[in-house]
């Protein structure tokens, strides 16, 4: 049997190459597969992009122009359409086809408001899928939400209903997948962990001592695109307040990304402020190494903490928005997440590991289920 991966493989989010490895490794481990990875930008590697010729440019400038001028979201989402189908769709028909079965391997699919470009995408997959006859399971996905005066949400609507469509499992949001999204009754769904959970199983990287104390830093101004009521003064002031509390005790903080160019520019300002250690990952590989050397870690992005729980490493995070929220709530660690929008006391993080297994359990008896479809 082969299966074809899909999602944002080679992403320098390396959260989403990180949950891939741990789906793939699974596969591979128990079940005697043939694993096509197919990105959802038909990058073949990192800093991979796609080359264009001078007459689909074209197309696409007079796209762009369309876009700016007319803002209907269902003619933007055509234009989407026409330009996802320009760049990608030979490359997702000739990775598809020769696929036996298709799995989105988890990360925020289901989502129209960020990235709304990936629906286009994910529509012409399950297209191409749907026409020849392929099976789809949609693993471990973040939900977004659900708004039925979006365009975009509505056409993600449709594509998770489609006949090709058999399983769907979320790691958060399940009465909203249930309840708003699917309406097709044989699809299976089910409340699971996230992938990266099980990322230890695979790299088993033992360390001594674990010296550093992690602060995982983000871009400010992610903040405004998700227009929540923090704003990048107040992430500042937990980080450098993060930073002093530390010091204090004694402990040596790390400064580090999960790899996003975009995350390293507060980073380097705080670097030059305190003079203290950093890493950048290079790779998917060196922020595993970033994060299971540490003692104890401060996360800002959702896999920075998933990660570490999977290395049974001490975190909390920051909320900035629901998938967060949502998975120390499913690991029943909400005492651990801070809102920087209010007042809050400086602590050291003791985290509950205990319902990793039950998760990462769930996580695999329904990979298991789709394969036996």
């Amino acid at each position: 049997m082969k299966i074809g991966l899909v999602g944002l493989v080679y992403d320098n989010n390396y959260g989403d190459n990180i949950i891939y490895q741990s789906v793939y490794n699974y596969l591979k481990k128990n079940n005697n597969v043939k694993i096509l990875p197919i990105d959802l930008y038909c990058r073949k590697k990192f800093n991979d992009r796609i080359k264009v010729n001078l007459i689909k440019r074209i197309i696409l400038c007079v796209l762009w122009c369309f876009k700016h001028i007319f803002r209907n979201e269902k003619f933007l989402f055509k234009c989407d359409i026409i330009k996802m189908k320009l760049l990608y769709k030979k490359g997702y028909k000739k990775s598809l086809k020769t696929c036996d079965k298709v799995i989105f391997y988890g990360g925020g699919m289901i989502k129209f408001k960020q990235q709304k470009e990936l629906v286009p995408c994910e529509n012409i997959v399950v297209d191409v899928c749907n026409r020849y006859g392929i099976k789809i399971m949609f693993n471990s996905v973040g939900i977004e939400g659900y708004d039925s005066s979006s365009y975009y949400c509505i056409r993600l609507k449709k594509l998770l209903n489609n006949d090709c469509v058999n399983v769907i499992t979320t790691r958060d949001n399940l009465s909203v997948l249930n309840n708003c999204y699917i309406s097709k009754k044989s699809i299976i769904t089910s409340l699971v962990g996230d992938s990266a959970l099980m990322i230890s199983e695979s790299y088993n990287i033992q360390n001594s001592t674990r010296g550093y104390v992690g602060i995982n830093v983000i871009r400010e101004d992610i903040f405004e695109d998700y227009n929540n009521n923090i704003n990048s003064q107040q992430y500042r002031l937990f980080l450098e307040e993060t930073i002093n509390k530390l010091l204090e005790l004694g402990e040596k903080p790390l400064l580090y990304t999960n790899g996003l160019k975009a995350d390293s520019n507060l980073l380097f300002e705080l670097v030059n402020k305190y003079n203290i250690e950093y890493r950048i990952p290079q790779n998917p590989n060196e922020l595993l190494e970033i994060i299971s050397s540490l003692k104890y870690n401060y996360a800002s992005r959702l896999h920075s903490s998933i990660i570490s729980f999977s290395f049974n490493i001490p975190t909390c995070s920051i909320v900035w928005n629901d998938k967060i929220l949502m998975f120390y709530s499913l690991t029943k660690n909400e005492d651990n997440i801070v809102d920087i929008s209010k007042k809050y006391d400086f602590f050291v993080p003791k985290t509950n590991f205990e319902q990793n297994n039950e998760l990462i359990n769930l996580t695999k008896k329904y990979l298991d289920i789709f394969l036996k479809i």
